[in-house]
């Protein structure tokens, strides 16, 4: 539940973020600046126009949800939830790492 929640955001976020961008372009250079700034923002070379849809990168996100969903079911062992002795900490959650090791969705 949580990992679908988090995927959402983050498309959310992209899709508004594709939806937005060209308006930075058009911004005044005093906007841009905090105090007074030669710099009216020409030498931005970054990508202002984007696919709002962005098929690839949401199925990619989809499938990592629906993997790590897989994993969460399968990882957690049943006389652990049957039996109470059994200390709730000593259950290592499926997303985490010893090694601490960065998993998840790259984009």
């Amino acid at each position: 539940m949580f990992q679908k929640l988090v995927a959402e955001k983050v498309k959310h976020f992209f899709r508004c973020y594709a939806i937005n961008r060209h308006k930075m372009t058009v911004l005044t250079p005093s906007y841009h600046a905090e105090s007074y700034s030669p710099d009216d923002n020409r030498f931005d070379h970054r990508q202002f126009l984007y696919r709002v849809h962005w098929n690839w990168q949401f199925k990619r996100i989809d499938e990592a949800v629906t993997h790590m969903e897989k994993k969460k079911r399968g990882s957690v062992p049943n006389d652990a939830e049957q039996n109470p002795t059994i200390n709730h900490m000593s259950i290592v959650p499926p997303h985490f790492n010893m090694r601490r090791d960065r998993k998840g969705v790259l984009i």
